[in-house]
């Protein structure tokens, strides 16, 4: 015992004096500073400029700490020489940045955000870090307004006199440059290349600030400038100071944005019980392809349980490697005399099965599973017991949840009938709005000439009712007729960045393997998925030259 206890013993000791023996660079990511793969998991604090906001900052467990930077007397005669932590209008504080920076930088857990209000002030606050550059082992950013945005007529700081004085002083860092802005209009695409120029021979990585209010109507012109050169520019949204309703953002909106984007490319200054919100939303509303290490963000790389709708179907594919568990849900003794209000696992015809869905669900939080749910409700009157289970264990998920209904009567199925539309809106709304919705047609095939394929009408049909949803939105699209329908829904996953295909197929479905082809060399990869049997799987990613993990 006293020997494993002295080899304990020099393990907890060296793990320590790698942990405060570890050189970082200060220009280096915070993802690689606090081990974390995504920028959500980077938690803020905005404006830690007094004494008491600076204490509060450090000793919580905020990982990334920003302060604002002025000369004391700021804008007034008796203006000094002194770095001091405010805010504009405020014109002095309590607290010096020298003291600021020594009490962050005295700790091992901590990055830093210096916010320059002024060009006067960025020389003495860098020559300050300067001095202190034998405690730095920590990610250090420095933000400047240096362009003319939206709403607001301050004047920026001129920014070739800003990187001089940075690249001359203290150029080991991140650089944060943003746009001056008043709430809430959009940027445009001439605010981006105005920022592109400024960036022209940069060497350091930047990230540039987004203000959330405008976020959402500019992502197309902040993408473009991502785009320019993924490797070194992110973005970080951020609120105002005291703005804990975010000036009126709705996550769903920042949700669109996260969705359409790799995770480790925006980071989230945003305060507030909201902002828990927004984490738990990015969750279960979350796309499959940020939620599951994929290469590349290819949608093709997930891997589906199809109908997992026993207790050992369910065993089995827990201790798998497939990502997604689709399962159907219907109530005990559905269309039956003897149907009950209990929902269970099980497709028609089977009206039964040995695992209810309350079983279900306790059984993948049980095992602490990582794959994600999609759960496909097989008539309008299950909708609402179904829901209220979901609803007790909302906070208790930490994967994306998919919930999939056919709402409307598609091809070949004129004797169906679709689970009501407006039901599943009002039920899955109330219940559980924080979700993906995958919403589909009714379908039949035959493997005949009498086979039909989806029409302008139906898919017409299917886009006004998703017009009316915020939430992301999956389409459950037949492989048999997806090449013949193929322009109808390449116009439909146009219409908005939260839409996305799953392309699935019968087991007796003859499909040809070359339709699949042309639809992935015709759309980006990271908008369609692939949920299809494992023999015409593997034939398709032996066409595209993929490894099919299994």
């Amino acid at each position: 015992m006293r020997v494993l206890g002295r080899i304990i013993l020099l393990f907890i000791s060296g793990v320590l004096f790698v942990l405060a023996n570890r050189k970082f660079h200060p220009a280096d990511s915070p993802l690689k500073f606090f081990e974390v793969d995504d920028g959500l998991h980077i938690k803020w604090y905005h404006g830690a400029n007094s004494l008491s906001e600076m204490h509060e900052a450090i000793a919580g467990d905020h990982m990334m700490l920003e302060g604002d930077i002025i000369l004391r007397w700021w804008g007034l005669p008796n203006q000094t020489e002194e770095p001091v932590m405010a805010h504009p209008p405020a014109v002095n504080s309590d607290n010096t940045l020298d003291n600021w920076l020594t009490q962050i930088l005295n700790r091992e857990d901590k990055g830093i955000k210096l916010d320059f209000k002024g060009l006067q002030v960025v020389r003495p606050s860098l020559e300050l870090l300067k001095e202190k550059e034998n405690l730095v082992n920590h990610p250090i950013w420095a933000n400047a307004d240096v362009v003319a945005g939206p709403g607001s007529s301050a004047d920026p700081i001129d920014p070739k006199q800003f990187l001089s004085i940075v690249n001359e002083v203290w150029p080991n860092m991140t650089l944060s440059l943003g746009w001056t802005t008043g709430c809430c209009e959009p940027f445009t695409r001439q605010m981006m290349e105005d920022m592109l120029e400024v960036c022209h021979g940069v060497t350091q990585p930047v990230t540039f600030p987004a203000r959330a209010a405008s976020f959402r109507a500019s992502w197309e012109h902040f993408k473009w400038l991502l785009e320019q050169n993924p490797e070194s520019y992110t973005i970080t949204v951020w609120t105002p100071s005291g703005a804990e309703d975010w000036e009126g953002t709705d996550i769903y909106d920042l949700l669109y944005v996260r969705n359409d984007c790799d995770k480790t490319l925006i980071y989230y200054d945003l305060p507030g019980e909201k902002f828990e919100q927004f984490k738990q939303l990015s969750v279960t509303a979350g796309s499959l392809v940020n939620y599951f290490p994929l290469s590349e963000r290819d949608a093709v790389d997930v891997t589906w349980a199809h109908a997992v709708n026993s207790r050992q179907e369910l065993e089995d594919v827990l201790n798998s490697d497939l990502m997604m568990l689709e399962a159907d849900v219907l109530l005990r003794g559905q269309g039956t005399p003897n149907q009950t209000d209990i929902p269970v696992m099980a497709h028609p015809p089977a009206t039964d099965s040995d695992i209810t869905l309350e079983e279900w669900v306790e059984r993948v939080l049980s095992h602490h599973s990582n794959k994600g749910i999609k759960l496909d409700f097989k008539g309008t009157d299950v909708l609402e017991p179904a829901l209220r289970i979901l609803q007790h264990h909302k906070n208790d998920f930490f994967q994306p949840i998919l919930l999939n209904a056919d709402i409307l009567r598609g091809p070949n199925a004129n004797l169906s009938t679709p689970v009501d539309q407006n039901e599943f809106k009002r039920i899955v709304g109330s219940y559980f709005p924080e979700s993906i919705w995958s919403i589909g047609w009714t379908t039949g095939w035959t493997n005949t000439p009498l086979d039909r394929v989806y029409t302008a009408e139906m898919v017409s049909e299917m886009s006004d009712y998703a017009k009316q949803l915020k939430q992301p939105i999956t389409y459950p699209v037949r492989a048999a007729m997806i090449r013949d329908s193929w322009d109808l829904f390449k116009n439909l996953l146009d219409e908005s960045l939260s839409y996305t295909l799953t392309i699935w197929s019968g087991a007796n479905d003859q499909v040809d393997v070359d339709d699949l082809v042309y639809v992935r060399q015709n759309y980006d990869i990271d908008r369609i998925y692939y949920d299809l049997p494992e023999p015409l799987m593997q034939e398709f990613m032996d066409k595209i030259n993929k490894t099919i993990a299994l």
